[in-house]
């Protein structure tokens, strides 16, 4: 049985599996292995004739100095269809638990999400933006530039080390760190 302690309860669970990104090393109450990076990204709210006419657009990686992505268009729980972007032009390292919760709470760069809102305008420029709404992010990476998706015991996983692309492929991600806590899942997917 793992316990967690969570405030005032303590959970417990036969296995868990820690995805926490740049809290990761800090879950799991072990030195720093991971390198974590302030982001910013910015959502624009689609109008549902857009989203319509762009559900079919990929993820999308631009070859900038700023390592963009550009999402296809998600439904939020707030019930509004947004595209996001992201990337920064400065590599602002996170070093501690402290650190990240100061830049989650200063709600990102502006100077970044107006850079984006300029390519995102450029790339879309006939697509209705009905809101903009800018917020912190972070990226984590591993010393090798591979996710760390392995069993450290044979109740806990983990599943972190996006290494700039966690955005992008993070349902695979946790699905892979899933099949090694539970294999049928695996099994299930290749039938």
């Amino acid at each position: 049985c793992v316990e967690v302690a969570l405030e005032d309860t303590t959970l417990k669970f036969d296995r868990i599996l820690v995805a926490a990104g740049g809290m990761t090393d800090h879950v799991l109450g072990r030195n720093r292995q991971l390198d974590v990076y302030a982001r910013t990204i910015t959502l624009f709210r689609l109008t549902e004739n857009d989203a319509k006419r762009l559900a079919s657009l990929p993820s999308i990686v631009l070859d900038t100095p700023e390592g963009h992505y550009i999402l296809p268009p998600i439904r939020y729980p707030d019930g509004h269809i947004y595209m996001k972007i992201g990337g920064d032009p400065i590599d602002r390292p996170l070093t501690s638990s402290d650190e990240i919760g100061a830049w989650f709470r200063s709600g990102g760069s502006n100077e970044a999400s107006a850079a984006m809102t300029s390519k995102f305008k450029e790339y879309f420029p006939r697509v209705t933006i009905t809101e903009t709404k800018t917020d912190a992010c972070m990226t984590t990476w591993t010393s090798n530039g591979l996710p760390e998706i392995a069993a450290l015991s044979s109740r806990v996983s983990v599943a972190t080390g996006g290494n700039g692309a966690g955005a992008k492929c993070s349902d695979e991600l946790g699905r892979r760190g899933a099949a090694i806590l539970i294999p049928e899942i695996e099994e299930r997917i290749a039938s």
